[in-house]
């Protein structure tokens, strides 16, 4: 479950020990060339897109979407010419473009498409991305209860045309367009030789991105990749090569970057108060979907009553916070669905703001608070300092008893909110929305089954109509102005606190210009220079 939790970089700081494992000859390569580039990574657990849990930074530059999103959070038709459904969003024709080609020459068509999603839905390949698929009709019984599926292949696909498939869903999906984006590698094409022997493509997968595989990968060194000649996107690279380097560290690789030996990293945790002056104007953010909670066991006295969850939060200086611990990294929250999101409405929410006043008013109003308030949270996820700042700020601006109190292990954590037994405080929850849609991050926190999972138990029968009326709706605008009646509703019942809204900013070195990154915070490799 914890699975959930959106990586911010203070968790990514506590993977592995600080012990660099690139190789000599990358680095060198990376320092000297005037035609490469590098990038930091973790070792992924696999390059295969619908196995990778972990491989964003390097699927970026070998897979193009079918779509992806613009500056402004509209749909970009990038590997798709159209996504369109004419009944009510149950059925979808996608037509691609004609011209693109795997990094093998192979055409990419309709078929590669349907293969590689009926292969990902397969049950028993136990591929990490399946659940992406699982609204496609014949979905089930790839992945039957119990015993071998009688079928390999989803009857909800159709390829309709060389270029052109059918996809019929078991329940209508306006958001289905933006789910094909980036971000959700289930949905990747595969060439057909990949199926020859899937071992052998995860050492050399070969995609149908901007860059291509320079031979194999070396594990735990590095990732080597040359710009496809015969890339059909519309970014092409400008720079020849890329080549990801890999770290067991996050720290080691950030220190390697400040060395001049990598080209571009994450930001630890522990430097987020002061990457900004390691790097003066070198850095970006890849942050926007991500959103850190406190929610509340509405099953129990006293969370029950509102006013005191609008205290706690009015109580709450989210900009202090942000400004003493993560060095203005972080993006207070003002609303349950950041500004990126579509149909995100900046500063909607009426109790996000630091108001320590109205605050105590509230919690008169609430009848005050009897006892001490525990402020639960996820141990051993890098937070302690946040959530006893938190403790600290509650205990002084409503005057009440607070402490804060981790978990021991992240299990125990999860065991306690599946058993009720956070009663004593707010719980510490975060979600990260998995395609860029006001749909995605609504259910993936607030509304059932999630909300069980982040022990608030709220749920809201209205609120879930009007997210299922814009699943049904017939253009994206309908879709997200249900989606904004339902975040409305909730934000009236006030169930949870939104804190912050978790960037993973990036450094880069002197030796490169035009860094920047998508919407859906992918890095740009295309656009990246080396400066002579």
């Amino acid at each position: 479950m914890h699975k959930r939790l959106a990586l911010s970089s203070a968790a990514l700081a506590l993977i592995g020990a600080a012990v660099l494992v690139v190789s000599t000859v990358a680095s060198a390569s990376s320092r000297a060339s005037s035609d490469t580039f590098s990038v930091a990574s973790l070792e992924p657990n696999s390059l295969i897109p619908g196995k990778s849990t972990d491989g964003e930074l390097a699927l970026a530059a070998l897979f193009t979407p079918l779509v992806g999103m613009d500056a402004k959070g509209h749909l970009r038709y990038l590997q798709a010419k159209s996504v369109v459904s004419s009944d009510h969003a149950k059925t979808w024709t996608i037509t691609i473009r004609k011209g693109w080609t795997f990094h093998n020459g192979e055409p990419v068509t309709a078929q590669s498409y349907v293969d590689a999603w009926n292969y990902n839905a397969y049950g028993p390949h136990a591929f990490a991305t399946s659940g992406q698929l699982s609204n496609i009709v014949g979905y089930a019984a790839l992945n039957p209860k119990s015993g071998k599926p009688s079928t390999t292949r989803m009857s909800g696909l159709k390829v309709l045309g060389r270029y052109v498939f059918r996809v019929r869903l078991s329940a209508p999906d306006s958001q289905f367009p933006y789910e094909l984006t980036a971000n959700q590698w289930g949905f990747y094409p595969l060439p057909k030789s990949a199926y020859a022997d899937l071992k052998a493509y995860n050492e050399k997968p070969i995609g149908d991105g901007p860059y291509q595989m320079n031979g194999s990968w070396q594990h735990d060194q590095s990732i080597g990749m040359t710009a496809y000649p015969r890339y059909a996107g519309p970014d092409k690279p400008k720079t020849k090569n890329l080549v990801f380097k890999i770290f067991s560290s996050v720290d080691t690789a950030y220190t390697d970057v400040q060395a001049g030996n990598t080209d571009m990293a994450s930001v630890p945790g522990d430097k987020l108060s002061q990457f900004e002056k390691d790097f003066p104007g070198r850095f970006f953010s890849r942050g926007g979907q991500n959103i850190e909670y406190l929610g509340f066991p509405l099953f129990a006295k006293p969370w029950q009553n509102k006013k005191l969850r609008e205290a706690i939060s009015l109580a709450i200086d989210r900009r202090a916070i942000d400004k003493a611990l993560f060095g203005g990294a972080y993006q207070p929250a003002d609303s349950f669905l950041p500004a990126t999101t579509p149909g995100g409405d900046p500063h909607s929410c009426r109790y996000c703001r630091f108001d320590p006043v109205a605050a105590k008013r509230l919690l008169r109003e609430a009848g005050g608070f009897e006892g001490t308030m525990v402020v639960n949270y996820l141990g051993g996820w890098g937070i302690d300092q946040e959530y006893q700042a938190i403790a600290n700020q509650l205990r002084q601006n409503l005057g009440i008893k607070v402490t804060a109190q981790p978990s021991v292990t992240i299990s125990a954590y999860y065991t306690n909110i599946a058993k009720k037994a956070y009663r004593s405080g707010p719980i510490y929850d975060s979600a990260s929305a998995p395609y860029p849609s006001a749909r995605a991050l609504i259910t993936q926190n607030l509304l059932p089954p999630s909300s069980f999972q982040s022990g608030t138990y709220y749920a809201n029968a209205a609120a879930q109509r009007l997210v299922s009326a814009g699943d049904r709706a017939s253009t994206p605008a309908a879709a997200i102005r249900a989606y904004q009646k339902a975040e409305a509703l909730i934000q009236a019942d006030f169930p949870t606190i939104p804190l912050f809204f978790l960037p993973s900013p990036m450094v880069y070195s002197s030796r490169i210009s035009n860094v920047k990154a998508d919407a859906l915070t992918n890095p740009i490799y295309t656009a990246v220079t080396v400066k002579g």
